[in-house]
């Protein structure tokens, strides 16, 4: 991952999710170890302060506009029809949940408090008195395919009265 993410390799990347939706994960290890190590040690505030970085100023490849502004608005519209008739929408995604949540308030209304998705461990560290949390180098969970509703009943306790998506792992 590491030559493919230098050069610019998206493919790469592509295949190797594509390859994990149909049943193969050769190269799932190698790609998360990949992406945890650039984020490893890192104070989750910092990994807050560059995701919202990135979604201000990335723009989409093939659109060309800002990721921001490709939310799908026909899910958006659900969201706020369910959440006007008295439900409490989550987020459950194969994504990286620390990636999401500082956007989903302003992209879907949605609060990080209700974003699930595959996540790193993360270590507590004191220093000069204060406790900080940083982001560790162990993968936790990818909350995709069947350890999906495992990670929506671990964190909510019921199952969902409806589930909706838009990948092979929901």
């Amino acid at each position: 991952p590491y030559r493919a993410a230098l050069e610019g390799d998206f493919g790469w990347f592509g295949s190797a999710v594509t390859k994990h939706y149909h049943g193969d994960d050769s190269q799932l290890k190698e790609l998360a170890a990949g992406v945890v190590s650039a984020h490893a040690d890192m104070s989750v505030e910092e990994h807050a302060a560059r995701v919202t970085t990135f979604f201000a100023d990335a723009r989409h490849p093939t659109l060309g506009r800002s990721y921001l502004d490709c939310a799908y608005a026909p899910m958006v519209e659900l969201l706020r029809y369910l959440e006007s008739n008295g439900f409490c929408n989550y987020i459950a995604s194969g994504g990286g949940r620390d990636f999401m949540r500082p956007i989903t308030a302003a992209l879907y209304r949605i609060p990080p408090d209700r974003v699930i998705g595959s996540s790193v461990g993360l270590d507590y560290v004191e220093s000069e008195g204060q406790g900080h949390l940083r982001i560790g180098t162990a993968l936790e969970v990818i909350d995709d395919g069947p350890e999906k509703p495992v990670r929506i009943w671990d964190r909510i306790g019921r199952r969902p009265i409806l589930a909706a998506g838009n990948s092979n792992g929901d």
